[in-house]
């Protein structure tokens, strides 16, 4: 279903074609077409987005399923900072928010600007954010995920597909941007990254505790990419596949670690080709036990966002 314009996308700040009140509840968002192309869907003003989250806050069990989010460029996203194709700002704890099988696509602001992200959250608490089998791809001047200055408890991103874009220089699949802190039980398993030359890194920025980074795919054109830049962190690592890119000042090679090329089928499609060498070379994670497609993990797994 295309959806057009339901919440004044060409007002001023915090202006959005869907936006959740502070304090909405118990909420399933599912399957609208975000289309930049229509002119009633031209979003000037800042802290606002596609979808946009209203800045008080307090909004819990919100899930955003099968959204295509798509081609916005300059002419109908004229603001040149704190955007997002779905923007989150908030002054209240925001709870159990689901982000899962959506499509970001062709997302390409006026101008860069680091607190840019196809999904962006700015500030407060974040309790259970799950961003999981999402794909992302033609995403310009932005990370695909940009979490700034939060506290983020049980974060999960998992079983995405990011498939970065060479006019994206300076951004990555995810930044944690600013200072964060991490709590509980935080993950970041089972992505699947493909980078193209003049990307500097998969994973970066500081976020302070605990961390799983496991079973994620980097495959570069170049060795100046980085897999992980993250500091502050604990990181759990090992069981991830860096091939043509180096690990970065925040990641230390683990003997589980492969940098075999994992034979993707051809980027931007970025499924497991049948004869890959990551067959089984995961490792399993409690709760996981489906791939970006549905399919069900295998005992153990293969690393990245899809299981053959």
């Amino acid at each position: 279903m295309k959806l057009i314009g339901v919440s004044g996308a060409s007002g001023g700040s915090y202006a959005g074609i869907i936006k959740l009140a502070a304090n909405a509840a118990h909420l399933v968002l599912e399957g609208f077409d975000l289309d930049g192309t229509l002119a009633a869907n031209v979003i000037p003003g800042s802290y606002s987005g596609p979808v946009v989250f209203d800045m008080a806050g307090g909004q819990q069990d919100i899930t955003l399923r099968g959204l295509d989010i798509h081609d916005f460029g300059p002419s109908a996203w004229t603001s040149t900072s704190y955007i997002g194709g779905i923007y989150l700002q908030q002054s209240a704890v925001v709870s159990d928010l689901t982000v899962e099988a959506c499509a970001f696509r062709n997302l390409n602001p006026a101008s860069s600007f680091h607190t840019q992200g196809a999904i962006s959250t700015r500030n407060g608490t974040l309790q259970n954010l799950r961003i999981v089998g999402n794909r992302f791809s033609g995403i310009q001047k932005m990370d695909c995920l940009n979490l700034r200055n939060g506290s983020f408890e049980n974060l999960l991103v998992a079983n995405n597909f990011f498939s970065l874009d060479a006019g994206a220089a300076g951004t990555g699949a995810l930044e944690f941007y600013g200072s964060d802190t991490l709590t509980g039980a935080s993950k970041i398993v089972f992505n699947t990254v493909y980078a193209p030359s003049g990307i500097p890194y998969a994973f970066s920025g500081y976020a302070a505790g605990p961390l799983q980074l496991q079973n994620n795919i980097l495959q570069a054109a170049a060795a100046s990419t980085a897999f992980s830049t993250i500091s502050g962190a604990t990181v759990q690592g090992g069981y991830n596949c860096l091939y043509l890119a180096v690990p970065g000042s925040g990641y230390t090679l683990a003997a589980t670690d492969l940098t075999v090329n994992p034979q993707l089928l051809s980027p931007p499609d970025l499924h497991l080709a049948p004869s890959t060498p990551l067959l089984g070379k995961g490792t399993p994670v409690p709760g996981l036990t489906t791939d970006i497609d549905g399919q069900t993990r295998g005992a153990p797994p293969e690393i990245g966002a899809d299981e053959l």
